[in-house]
């Protein structure tokens, strides 16, 4: 039912698989604003936005690897849609210069794309996201920003 209600909107959604690299990315063309809220232990949690990531059984993407990168941009190359940004699953966690993927939000990145000069506002851009401006390179940006985001799933 979940799935059914997600992709429904497929002029919405682009599905790009490659087996080789063993892994599955939708790519949202609807653009979403991240919202955080507090959690009684502080820590921002992910919102509405992560529910079509959820329902699909998937998260935010979150490329660890130069390979998986680097497809990722291939695809929105190729999409060309002249959005902006895509928001991937980094934060900002303690508005310092790094950003910790989501789902390890005490674990250093092991893998950046970061564009030179960028995180460049660690305090206030708390959110990673794939910029056009930069060839799809990672920059922070304002989580209030109207973007579209990318899903990841396991290939089973």
């Amino acid at each position: 039912m979940c799935v059914i209600r997600c992709l429904s909107h497929e002029n919405a959604v682009k599905l790009a698989m490659i087996y080789q690299l063993l892994f599955v990315v939708l790519i949202r063309l609807r653009t979403v604003v991240l919202t955080w809220r507090l959690l009684t232990d502080g820590k921002p949690s992910k919102q509405i936005y992560m529910i079509s990531c959820v329902c699909l059984k998937g998260k935010f993407l979150e490329a660890e690897t130069t390979e998986e990168n680097n497809f990722i941009k291939a695809e929105l190359n190729t999409m060309n849609t002249g959005i902006d940004g895509y928001w991937l699953g980094g934060y900002n966690f303690n508005k310092d210069r790094s950003l910790e993927w989501i789902s390890h939000p005490d674990q250093p990145m092991t893998y950046s794309d970061m564009y030179p000069g960028e995180p460049n506002g660690p305090s206030s851009q708390r959110c990673l996201l794939y910029w056009r401006q930069f060839g799809y390179a990672w920059g922070d940006g304002f989580c209030t920003a109207k973007l579209s985001y990318v899903c990841e799933f396991i290939k089973t």
